[in-house]
């Protein structure tokens, strides 16, 4: 009997630190992200970006390069992830409804429209190269599926979560996803120069899909 008790207690504790060193294990990794943010954000940022390398990356971080390899594989790769990380954190429809986490994300974007226009362009280049890509460069050319899974993620909590019924079409929402992917997306391809308003605006008849859903029994699924 002292033995299963003993055979339970060493299990719990080591489940225990085990739980303990995922959480600090994440929070190690998230720094480093927001530090990487912190970088890229400010570089991209300005007018004219300077042209973004490893060296130049590992200059303005203070850090080696075998570290940088070490914690992001490739430049391309830690921007995309960044990207993606940024669009869906700052996409939060929650307590004002779809539409209005969809306005905070789009000022998001236009507050921070030189770094996502630089940032994709650096993503670009590396999409434009047919051959000789290096390690981590395939990751960076699925950016666009990257985005619209992103997408879809937050508008499927989104509705789950506030769906009276729990019997919505998992059709309908990915369908109004991809068209609020699909709209910014040509926002972004074209200089983002329409005023954020404009695009929330063009989003409206996939918002009214979403909050449908939510509403109301959907048909089918």
């Amino acid at each position: 009997m002292f033995r299963l008790y003993l055979f339970h207690e060493t299990r719990k504790r080591f489940t225990q630190r085990q739980l303990l060193a995922n959480e600090e294990e994440k929070m190690i990794e998230n720094g480093r992200l927001v530090k990487a943010s912190n970088v890229l954000v400010k570089e991209f940022s300005r007018e004219e970006a300077g042209k973004m390398n490893v060296k130049r990356y590992c200059l303005l971080a203070q850090l080696s390069r075998p570290t940088f390899y070490a914690y992001y594989g490739s430049l391309p790769q830690l921007v995309t992830e960044l990207l993606v990380k940024q669009l869906e954190v700052n996409f939060v429809p929650e307590h004002g409804g779809y539409n209005s986490g969809l306005n905070q994300l789009l000022l998001y974007m236009s507050a921070n429209r030189n770094y996502f226009l630089h940032a994709i362009s650096f993503i670009k280049d590396v999409q434009c190269r047919q051959t000789g890509r290096k390690k981590g460069e395939e990751f960076a050319i699925m950016l666009p599926d990257k985005v619209r899974e992103a997408i879809l993620r937050v508008t499927r909590n989104y509705v789950a979560e506030h769906s009276k019924t729990g019997d919505y079409s998992n059709k309908m929402v990915r369908n109004a996803a991809d068209l609020i992917y699909a709209t910014l997306y040509e926002w972004i391809n074209h200089g983002m120069r329409d005023d954020q308003s404009e695009i929330v605006d063009r989003c409206q008849i996939a918002v009214q899909i979403i909050e449908d859903q939510i509403r109301k029994t959907a048909v089918g699924k």
